[in-house]
């Protein structure tokens, strides 16, 4: 069967994503702590679920390190950040004051 700890877990057990500052009030960055793995695709989502903020596909054709997230017109509250990278896609939060 499946186990709990095969959930959600990237195949790279290092990789992590950072979210700083956190809270965040006008913007707020987003990157991966590897050397060698890039976003290729970021979106936040509000906690009702409505999509709040998506990268341009051709913007990351090459993927990133780091995205700054410009969250001034955001409302207060938790947001849940995706982020797609070749090897996994990885899940945080981000608190906006």
């Amino acid at each position: 069967g499946i186990e709990d700890e095969d959930i959600l877990k990237p195949e790279n057990k290092q990789l992590t994503l950072s979210i700083f500052p956190n809270p965040a009030g006008r913007d707020f960055s987003v990157s991966v702590k590897d050397e060698k793995t890039t976003i290729s695709r970021l979106e936040v989502f509000s906690i009702t679920g409505e999509r709040v903020f998506v990268t341009m596909e051709s913007f990351l054709d090459e993927g990133v390190k780091s995205i700054l997230v410009n969250s001034s017109r955001w409302a207060a509250g938790t947001y849940l950040v995706r982020a797609f990278t070749p090897n996994g896609t990885l899940f945080g939060k981000v608190i906006i004051n």
